[in-house]
């Protein structure tokens, strides 16, 4: 799933959206 700002998204860790020219980059463990 996507996540956005949250923290422990489908027993992901921390999950950081970096909006780039409007473009979401999604920075974390996978």
């Amino acid at each position: 799933g996507q996540c956005t700002q949250q923290v422990e998204c489908s027993g992901e860790i921390t999950n950081i959206i970096l909006k780039t020219d409007g473009t979401p980059i999604a920075i974390g463990n996978k």
